[in-house]
């Protein structure tokens, strides 16, 4: 696998627009943009409503507009799709939304958790700080709100390390803990933190 890395300056440039023309489309009701590299470079949606999401997308104006993605497919490439989740796991670790692109900032480092505490496959330190990197490198690539981008991505980062170490314990959270040295956090930031789309 290879490391995560934070998007490059083409990335970012590419992802805000994309963003800008969503959002020209949904203004009302975007909250947040995210650019993170889960599963390809891909844009997450934080809308005004999701966090109260019942999964009925036939009358999500997000679903209208996304559930085909925006066309992004010249490079570098950016997905732009609601990501529909297909495996079993993915529903038992990402909620129960029907599209996996659709989270609150809470929901975001939630996934992250879930995934670092739940997830078979990543009960090593390797597999540990792999994800502790894509929680590092995404990006908040449009907001609504009067905010710091930086800030509102270190809460992220924060929000992921106090969840991962308040729900390991053991080897668990030995491991959690090697990963976090690894990575260079330093109890409130990444000391290794990307420049590009600061």
């Amino acid at each position: 696998m290879e490391p995560s890395r934070p998007p490059t300056e083409a990335e970012m440039h590419k992802a805000l627009w994309l963003t800008q023309k969503i959002v020209a489309l949904q203004r009302g009701n975007m909250r947040r943009v995210w650019l993170t590299n889960w599963r390809e470079w891909r844009l997450i949606y934080e809308t005004k409503s999701v966090s109260q999401c019942r999964g009925d997308c036939a009358n999500c104006p997000v679903y209208g507009l996304l559930s085909n993605g925006v066309s992004g497919d010249t490079p570098p490439v950016i997905m732009t799709d609601l990501h529909r989740w297909v495996a079993q796991k993915d529903k038992a670790l990402y909620g129960p939304v029907p599209y996996l692109a659709c989270k609150s900032i809470k929901g975001l480092a939630d996934g992250y958790v879930a995934c670092m505490l739940r997830d078979p496959e990543y009960q090593n330190v390797d597999m540990l700080v792999h994800e502790l990197e894509l929680a590092r490198d995404t990006r908040v690539i449009w907001t609504a709100m009067s905010e710091d981008k930086v800030a509102v991505q270190l809460r992220l980062q924060q929000a992921v390390v106090a969840g991962a170490l308040a729900g390991s314990v053991g080897d668990q959270h030995r491991r959690i803990q090697e990963a976090l040295r690894r990575t260079h956090w330093t109890g409130r930031i990444f000391a290794t933190q990307g420049k590009a789309g600061r």
